[in-house]
């Protein structure tokens, strides 16, 4: 896990731990709950906009999978800055993470 994204809030109008962009998707991290975020079910509270969204940040949880998975997601801001070499590091890591892990499940299923 990152240094930098910590598990205490951050307000919407504040800088958020982290900003992810992909497709039409705009994702701040503003808490995470778990320390291992390559597992199933690891959830981020986020602000999320969107040309569905008007604009507006929706407020909600989300599967970290959802948000970092798509390998063209990419990490654009840690702290209101643009991330480190080790946090696009950690960031590529966790994506391939997701990837395995969603292959494995994919496996298994094949075997059943």
């Amino acid at each position: 896990m990152t240094p930098v994204i910590q598990k205490k809030s951050r307000p919407i109008d504040g800088t958020p731990y982290a900003v992810i962009i992909g497709g039409a998707f705009k994702w701040k991290v503003l808490k995470t709950y778990q320390n291992d975020e390559a597992k199933q079910y690891a959830r981020w509270f986020l602000a999320t906009s969107s040309a569905y969204t008007h604009g507006e940040d929706e407020l909600g949880d989300g599967y970290v999978e959802d948000v970092v998975f798509p390998l063209t997601n990419q990490l654009v801001e840690v702290d209101g800055r643009e991330p480190t070499a080790e946090e696009q590091q950690w960031f590529t890591t966790l994506q391939w993470e997701i990837q395995t892990a969603r292959s494995e499940v994919v496996e298994s299923v094949r075997v059943l």
